[in-house]
């Protein structure tokens, strides 16, 4: 989807697979009329930094003949024909937000801790190598989340070279640093025709490691693919969906099988590091019996089927958040196990941005976060305030 000026992008809804496909250097907000704000794609519009409005209820007939429009993602409004005086307001409201960005960039080179001190790992979700291309790898520590799913375009699976040579330009942009590949997480509201089914409720149905382990093939070639970047970098596999022990005990004799093929035939392979995507209540809840090398808390579907609210419904919408005493139970209970283990324990789903839910995953002991590339600069910012807003206490303790 591209356009020649700088547009505003209206429409009824909109997939994940159109919104990655999209050229966002020239539609730079999108409205949808039938879009829940917990949906794939307002997660990923969040992850560009695109501005988004969902729910709209003016038709999109009367928007044809409109020239002009100012899309207020943080008031949730559309301006249609602004003011002169108005439009004036918000360009300088543009440019007061560009040079307070710009001051707190000094930040991201520097290392995350918390008020006692201890490291905080900052990682980011990456979906597409032309969003790495705009961050500089030092200002995180890693890559928390890849989202693998996202090179299927227009029903196309990449074979096992593409993949290699995607998840090898990973390891080269990361420069050393540990690498989170998922595993195809399709289903959902990420459908692949001829793989994924027509399900009335696709979020309790076939989808993540249920369809990987069914398509085997198309499951061996991205574990080759993956077995061979390995040999290359830090890379870490992560399974998404996993409801069972044995989703993850299939999966090991599936890597052990291809990756001693790899080697009879002379191909420089690596055995990465296994853990799963804890999304599932079931598999949270009985979190001590995945013998796995970490976890990572998917909160955007754990909260999902905890609440029993779907991502993508608007009419539940009130109800998707994680503000639930039982969520963020669970969520220690899933860290404590980490931490008695030794596994590291992170968080990639949309609380790990947002800067409301930061001080609580910190005060319940988390470590390790994966955000939106969009996020790093205010959590990064975000961290670094606390540390300074605690440094008068310490020192008032030292001269005492």
């Amino acid at each position: 989807m591209n356009a020649k000026e700088k547009s505003i992008f209206l429409a009824d809804e909109m997939t994940p697979s159109e919104f990655i496909e999209t050229d966002w250097n020239q539609i730079i907000g999108i409205v949808l009329k039938n879009c829940s704000p917990n949906s794939h794609v307002a997660i990923l519009a969040r992850s560009y930094g695109i501005p988004m409005l969902t729910d709209f209820k003016i038709s999109l007939n009367r928007m044809k003949n409109v020239k002009n429009a100012i899309l207020d993602g943080k008031k949730g409004c559309l301006i249609i024909e602004p003011s002169p005086k108005l439009l004036k307001e918000y360009q300088k409201n543009v440019q007061n937000n560009f040079e307070e960005i710009q001051l707190n960039l000094s930040k991201l080179a520097k290392p995350s801790f918390n008020s006692k001190g201890d490291r905080i790992l900052v990682k980011i979700n990456a979906d597409s190598m032309d969003l790495l291309t705009k961050i500089d790898p030092e200002h995180c520590d890693g890559i928390g989340l890849t989202r693998t799913e996202f090179l299927i375009k227009d029903g196309h699976i990449p074979s096992e070279e593409e993949q290699f040579q995607v998840y090898s330009n990973l390891v080269k942009w990361s420069c050393g640093k540990p690498i989170t590949i998922r595993t195809f997480d399709v289903g959902g509201d990420k459908p692949v025709e001829g793989i994924t089914n027509n399900e009335e409720n696709s979020f309790l149905g076939f989808r993540g490691i249920r369809v990987s382990l069914k398509f085997k093939d198309l499951f061996r070639s991205q574990i080759r693919a993956l077995l061979r970047a390995t040999a290359l970098g830090p890379i870490q596999v992560m399974l998404p969906m996993v409801t069972i022990p044995e989703e993850v005990e299939e999966t090991r004799e599936i890597i052990t099988e291809e990756y001693l093929n790899l080697c009879e035939k002379g191909i420089k392979a690596g055995i990465p590091k296994l853990g799963i995507m804890v999304e599932v209540p079931l598999a949270a809840l009985s979190i001590e019996k995945f013998d796995v090398d970490f976890y990572s808390i998917g909160s955007n579907d754990l909260i999902q089927y905890l609440s029993a609210t779907a991502r993508d419904n608007r009419s539940v919408s009130y109800l998707y958040h994680a503000k639930y005493s039982a969520f963020w139970d669970l969520m220690s209970k899933i860290n404590a196990h980490g931490h008695r283990t030794g596994r590291e324990v992170s968080i990639c789903g949309d609380i790990a941005s947002d800067t409301n839910y930061l001080e609580k995953l910190l005060d319940n002991g988390f470590r390790s976060i994966s955000v939106s590339p969009n996020s790093l600069v205010n959590v990064k910012t975000y961290l670094a305030s606390k540390i300074l807003k605690e440094e008068p206490n310490k020192e008032v303790f030292k001269l005492n």
